[in-house]
């Protein structure tokens, strides 16, 4: 059983700052978007009461590396409990009885609160996870997948919007992997190799079915002595990086970017308090052009997480915001 509260008033994602014209630039295609999280580094597991060592972050990321899962993402550290809602999350899994889990949120919003209900459950006869079928408001959507023979397929719908299918086929291997999908709008398709230990080398495309220009984009990522860095051309002629190394064993630094110019950037810190200070498992700092934010997070035993944060704007120090997320189980 999980519950979560949150409310946080700034976040960063795309590895770019909330700026004033930040509406005017239109973001990468979907396609782009999920294949940088392919090449951009995430740091240790926020949750996590140890200090990760070296030796205990450069594993997991050469793990990564053979598998060829995603790469974990430098916007988690810069992200992580700086969100901008106020919601109530309830996860339940039962041990006994079918396997079904399920999660109950609901958003507090100003006219009002607006809830959603997500089931996950695997047929066991045919072995077809629907990972998602959700009720939100009087919207639905179903998303199932199986894996035939070293392919998972998956497909995507509102049951009655038939226009909604969309559908995708993932082939991964120890050193490679390959993606396509499609729906009523686009073709997507992606593909990454791990030519040496650590590094990532990739490019995905996004062609529309109504006609338009193909979107290419290409890039990679690398850990060099503890330093793992990723570039990525996109095909709005954009370069976006990605910089996260550990200061010492209980620091870890983040930064992104991109070439458009330095109102882009954000740079954040975690640092693993351990039992150096007394009453915080970690404390979070992160700064664009735009704002600072803070962040301390305090673990209860096992199953409960408290974050209080706090941002300010640089053209408005005398109006800071606070936010808060508790998260039981």
């Amino acid at each position: 059983m999980k519950r979560v509260m949150t409310y946080a008033p700034v976040s960063c994602r795309h590895g770019t700052a909330r700026r004033a014209d930040y509406a005017a630039r239109r973001p990468p295609p979907a396609a782009v978007r999920a294949w940088q999280k392919k090449l951009t580094p995430r740091p240790p597991r926020k949750d996590a009461v140890v200090p990760p060592t070296r030796r205990a972050v450069g594993t997991r990321q050469r793990d990564r590396a053979r598998t060829h899962n995603t790469h974990p993402h430098t916007t988690q550290l810069i992200g992580d409990d700086y969100t901008s809602k106020t919601t109530l999350k309830v996860k339940c899994a039962p041990k006994s009885g079918p396997p079904i889990s399920y999660t109950i949120e609901d958003e507090v919003k100003p006219d009002g609160v607006a809830g959603k209900l997500t089931l996950k459950y695997v047929e066991p006869s045919t072995g077809i996870s629907f990972d998602k079928v959700t009720l939100k408001g009087s919207a639905y959507g179903v998303e199932a997948s199986k894996t035939v023979s070293g392919v998972k397929c998956k497909a995507k719908l509102d049951p009655f919007d038939v226009g909604t299918l969309s559908g995708s086929a993932e082939l991964k291997e120890s050193n490679f992997t390959a993606t396509c999908g499609a729906d009523s709008k686009k073709i997507v398709g992606s593909a990454t190799a791990s030519p040496f230990a650590g590094g990532v080398l990739g490019f995905s495309f996004e062609y529309p079915t109504g006609g338009g220009a193909l979107a290419l984009s290409a890039g990679g990522s690398a850990t060099v002595q503890g330093v793992f860095a990723s570039c990525i051309y996109t095909s709005k002629k954009v370069f976006n990086f990605g910089l996260m190394f550990d200061a010492t064993p209980d620091i870890t630094v983040a930064a992104t970017g991109d070439s458009t110019g330095q109102d882009s950037a954000c740079v954040g810190l975690k640092w693993m308090c351990g039992s150096a200070l007394a009453g915080v498992t970690s404390l979070g700092v992160k700064t664009t052009t735009a704002a600072l934010s803070l962040v301390a997070v305090k673990k209860f035993g096992k199953d409960a997480t408290l974050a209080v944060s706090a941002s300010s704007k640089y053209d408005a120090p005398g109006a800071p915001a606070y936010g808060a997320q508790l998260t039981i189980g």
